[in-house]
């Protein structure tokens, strides 16, 4: 047989880096979330390195939505917040990857 080969041990390995992929990103999430928010980072430090005031929330929304370990995606994964109804974790997030990302 030529080509690309798929057997038990490729599937399990596969799904195996998928999740813990997702649980890296998620902690990254969280950590970026926890750094953008310290108090040490407010306007000022955050003009000081070019960051305008729009921008910022637009940040701070996006990586909310996500990393937010009260009540973003990360504490939904978590099992820490249980949202009231649809969720678009990504409403606020696809503005920091692209107008035209649909995920």
């Amino acid at each position: 047989m030529s080509g690309y080969v798929t057997n038990s041990l490729e599937i399990n390995n596969k799904a195996g880096q998928l999740v813990v992929a997702m649980w890296k990103d998620l902690v990254e999430l969280r950590d970026y979330h926890v750094w953008l928010n310290d108090a040490t980072h407010d306007q000022t430090y955050f003009t000081s390195v070019g960051v305008d005031a729009a921008t910022l929330a637009d940040l701070r929304a996006g990586i909310g939505d996500l990393g937010n370990p009260t009540n973003g995606l990360y504490a939904v994964a978590h099992g820490a917040f249980l949202p009231l109804g649809l969720s678009n974790y990504f409403f606020n997030a696809k503005k920091l990857s692209g107008t035209t990302y649909a995920g």
